[in-house]
């Protein structure tokens, strides 16, 4: 008996209901079973501890997994100790201590259920930028690279069923209709679930195991419209955005003029509405375009449907930068600098928030205050961790050092510098972009809050290290395109935005914090730690960031 299950992300409540279903099953049939997991398992995802006791969890019970990678965890293939094997015609990675927990290579065919089955993990990871803030989970490998796509489409004509993670548009052409998770094509058929994103970017989880709660019917939603002052409405889309069942996210596009969201949980507040509703006044008033809230007819922002929270935005006909092919993504990242270095002009000490941005050093945002250090400071930690198991205890002290002494610097004046409130979280996923993909404006301004302007510029000028770069380059000549890169962006910052002495060499401490210590730079460091062909180069690019020259920061 095979038994489909779509996207754990670690959620092993509702990974045990599914076994338990599994098993009263098998008690019935009598049969072996086998529980399919199509992607985002997080099987592999914290490391040690944490990840070992999922393993043994699973391993107990009395069914064997079979997991497909999503792009919510790391791959097998790069973790130690993970070996190939071949089950039922296909090559799969697994760990002796694990016996019946296998992973599955992409492009293999197997055989299940008496069908040849192509299997093509993976997605593309549209919130890659979300987990970053959040300090949450991203590798460098878990997104399928532009090659991987074409590993077993060569013979899809051949074969009954694909199992993937998510589905493109252009994987399965013309899709006639869906039904339990089976989509029915005009030329093959294909049984996945989307648990990263869906044919439109946006996320919606298929899981047939669950029940879905009732959402809002025509008549409730019209109701709720009513409290806002629309009388009525012709048509609505619903994006479901939820989380998990204790955090429900329900989106419903109205007439495409307005977005209504009934959320489980109170993310918003009537005074944080208030404030996002005169940053966004702002960014209207330089020049782009971006939603803001409407009050009820009480003057509320915020109305209460039973245990959900509801409130309503306009809505902005135009297009995601992130689901439109764009001929220049470098130059729509471009206009977005542009922008943001003449808005900080405009708008410097202006209206500022309580609430500071997720790339603050030493004001916490409200997503660093649990941990008690910025985002970069534990970043850090981890990186010289990663060092010292290594036996690299001598390197990881110089960085830890160094990092101290520009953190030092940045205290003596950082406080003097200006600050402006921005909408803070410029990736694709909340850019618009008119017909000719170019930058329109914003949505999605829940990250917005305050920053030192050259704190946040050094943040968005590109100042990241390539592993690909590494992997083919000299260190220092990764190291110095890293470097080119910044330096032309920052440059160009410069021209809208008049940055004073003091700013400039603060810009220079700033980015070298990024350099050492930004998430994405982070995980690409420990990735390359830990493949025997990148280790060395790594560990001498690590050596020349703890050497290097400020000046060669300077702008």
């Amino acid at each position: 008996v095979v038994f489909l299950r779509s996207s754990l992300n670690r959620r092993y409540d509702s990974a045990d209901t599914s076994c338990q279903k599994c098993l009263l099953l098998r008690n019935e049939t009598g049969s072996a079973l086998l529980m399919i997991i199509l992607g985002d398992a997080g099987i592999n995802y914290g490391g040690g501890t944490r990840d070992r006791r999922k393993k043994e969890f699973f391993e107990s019970l009395p069914i064997t997994i079979f997991a497909i990678h999503g792009n919510h965890e790391q791959r097998p293939q790069s973790i130690e100790g993970y070996a190939e094997k071949v089950w039922r015609g296909g090559v799969v990675y697994w760990e002796e201590e694990y016996p019946s927990l296998l992973f599955a290579k992409d492009g293999e065919v197997f055989e299940l259920d008496g069908k040849q089955t192509i299997v093509m993990g993976g997605a593309y990871s549209i919130d890659k930028m979300v987990r970053l803030m959040y300090g949450d989970g991203w590798w460098p490998d878990e997104q399928k690279r532009r090659t991987g796509f074409h590993c077993g489409e060569g013979d899809i004509s051949d074969r009954r069923y694909q199992r993937r993670h998510t589905a493109g548009l252009k994987s399965f052409g013309e899709i006639q209709h869906c039904r339990n998770g089976v989509f029915e094509g005009l030329q093959t058929n294909f049984i996945f679930s989307a648990g990263g994103s869906n044919i439109y970017g946006r996320i919606k989880r298929m899981e047939a195991l669950e029940t879905e709660p009732a959402k809002l019917s025509g008549e409730e939603l019209g109701q709720l419209l009513n409290l806002f002052g629309i009388s009525s409405y012709f048509s609505f889309r619903e994006i479901d955005s939820s989380h998990e069942e204790a955090d429900l996210r329900w989106n419903y596009i109205i007439d495409k003029k307005y977005v209504l969201r009934v959320n489980s949980c109170s993310v918003m507040t009537e005074d944080r509405l208030r404030e996002i509703n005169a940053l966004a006044g702002r960014y209207i008033e330089a020049g782009i375009q971006c939603p803001k809230y409407i009050a009820s007819g009480s003057g509320a922002f915020v109305v209460r449907r039973g245990a959900m929270y509801c409130y309503l935005s306009e809505y902005l006909d135009y297009e995601l930068a992130s689901e439109k092919e764009l001929c220049d993504k470098d130059k729509l990242d471009e206009e977005i600098r542009d922008f943001t270095a003449a808005f900080a002009q405009r708008y410097r000490n202006i209206g500022l928030s309580e609430i500071m941005s997720m790339y603050s050093l030493f004001e916490l945002c409200p997503y660093d205050r649990e941990a008690g250090i910025d985002e970069k400071q534990e970043n850090l930690c981890e990186l010289v961790k990663s060092l010292e198991e290594l036996g690299c205890t001598k390197l990881g002290g110089k960085l830890s050092d160094r990092n101290e002494s520009v953190r030092k610097e940045l205290k003596s004046f950082y406080k003097q510098l200006p600050r402006c409130v921005f909408q803070g979280d410029e990736n694709f996923t909340n850019v618009l972009v008119d017909r000719g993909g170019h930058f329109a404006g914003l949505i999605d301004f829940n990250m917005s809050g305050t920053d030192v302007i050259v704190n946040y510029f050094a943040n968005i000028t590109g100042l990241y290290i390539d592993e690909e770069q590494l992997a083919e380059m000299k260190p220092e000549a990764a190291l110095a395109a890293s470097i080119s890169r910044y330096r032309t962006n920052m440059k160009r910052m410069f021209v809208r935005y008049r940055a004073d002495e003091a700013e400039r060499r603060a810009a220079a401490l700033y980015a070298y914090i990024v350099l050492l210590s930004s998430w994405p730079n982070v995980c690409s460091c420990r990735y390359g730690l830990g493949q025997k062909e990148l280790s060395e180069k790594t560990q001498k690019l690590l050596e020349q960031i703890s050497e290097l020259d400020i000046g060669r920061l300077y702008v």
